[in-house]
C-alpha cells in the first residue's frame, strides 16, 4: 500500500448467531523493547524464523512497541497464539520503565505463552521481582548498599564508565555453550549441551519467584541464568538470541517446540 492510500474494507461475513464461534488463523505478537521505535524494527527476526519450522510457514504475525503492548491489545479478538519479546540496548536506569506497565499487566495474567530474549528476559525478570512502581537502576551507577534491581547484573567491568557507557563492559558475544539443567518441551529433541548465540553484558542474577532455572551456562560460558520459565506456563525468559543467526538448526527446534507449547495452550 503506497502511503497515501487508504485502508480498504474488502468483505464482510454474516452470521446467524452473535455467539457463532469464528476462526482465525493463529498469529504472534513481537515486541519491539527498544528505545527505537521504527516498526518494522528490533525483534522482527523472531518472525521469519517462526515460519521456516515446519506447520507454521502461514503463521501471521504483528510488530508493536513496548508500550502498546497490554491486556487491552490483546483482549482484542483474534487473540494472539504467543508474543515474543526483542532484546534491547540501553541500560535498566535509563529506560522508562512506565512502558513496561502494559508487559507487567500481561505477566501478571500468566495467560499469553511468551518467549523473551536478552533484554526482554531481563526485563521479564525485573517485572516479576520489583516491578516499575519502584526506580530502576544499574551496576554503574548503583549505590552497592542500597541497590534498586540487585536481580540485575554486569558480565564483569574492565573500567569504571558513566551509566549508558558499556566500554569498559566484558560481553559474551557470539555462539556460547549452554546446558539444560531440567527437562523442558522447549528444549525437546536437543542434547543436553548445545550452542546458542549470546550478545550481552548485562544478566539476570537469581530466578524470580515462582520461576524455574531450567537452561545454565555451559563450558566456556559465564552467564549462569541462561533460561528461566515461569512455573507451569510456557513463558520463558532467555538470556540468549533463538532469533539471531548463527545456530540455525538449534534455534529452529526450540521454537517449534515453543510454538506447540503455544498452540496446546491457545
Amino acid at each position: 500500500m503506497e502511503s497515501h492510500e487508504a485502508p480498504v474494507l474488502r468483505e464482510v461475513q454474516f452470521f446467524e448467531s452473535p455467539k457463532a464461534r469464528v476462526e482465525f488463523p493463529p498469529w504472534a505478537v513481537v515486541v519491539n523493547t527498544t528505545h527505537d521505535k521504527t516498526l518494522p524494527g528490533h525483534g522482527q527476526e523472531f518472525i521469519p524464523l517462526a515460519r521456516s519450522c515446519a506447520g507454521w510457514g502461514e503463521l501471521q504475525a504483528q510488530q508493536i512497541c513496548l508500550e502498546t503492548f497490554d491486556e487491552i491489545f490483546l483482549a482484542i479478538e483474534p487473540r494472539p497464539l504467543c508474543a515474543f519479546l526483542s532484546g534491547s540496548f540501553k541500560d535498566w536506569c535509563e529506560v522508562n520503565r512506565s512502558e513496561w506497565r502494559g508487559t507487567a499487566g500481561v505477566l501478571r495474567r500468566k495467560r499469553l505463552p511468551i518467549w523473551a530474549s536478552c533484554g526482554g528476559a531481563q526485563g521479564l525478570a525485573i517485572l516479576a521481582e520489583t516491578g516499575v512502581e519502584k526506580p530502576w537502576d544499574c551496576p554503574h551507577c548503583r549505590d552497592p548498599r542500597h541497590p534498586r534491581l540487585p536481580i540485575y547484573t554486569h558480565i564483569g567491568h574492565t573500567s569504571v564508565r558513566p551509566c549508558g557507557d558499556y566500554t569498559g563492559c566484558m560481553f559474551e558475544r557470539g555462539p556460547h555453550e549452554v546446558k539444560v539443567l531440567k527437562s523442558d518441551p522447549a528444549f525437546a529433541g536437543l542434547p543436553s549441551s548445545f550452542r546458542v548465540m549470546e550478545s550481552h553484558c548485562g544478566q539476570i542474577e537469581w530466578a524470580p519467584k515462582g520461576w524455574e532455572l531450567i537452561v545454565t551456562a555451559g563450558e566456556g560460558t559465564r552467564t549462569k541464568i541462561q533460561c528461566l520459565r515461569l512455573r507451569d506456563r510456557p513463558i520463558y525468559a532467555a538470556q540468549f538470541h533463538i532469533e539471531m543467526a548463527g545456530t540455525p538448526e538449534v534455534s529452529r527446534q526450540i521454537m517449534g517446540n515453543f510454538l506447540e507449547q503455544a498452540r496446546s495452550a491457545w
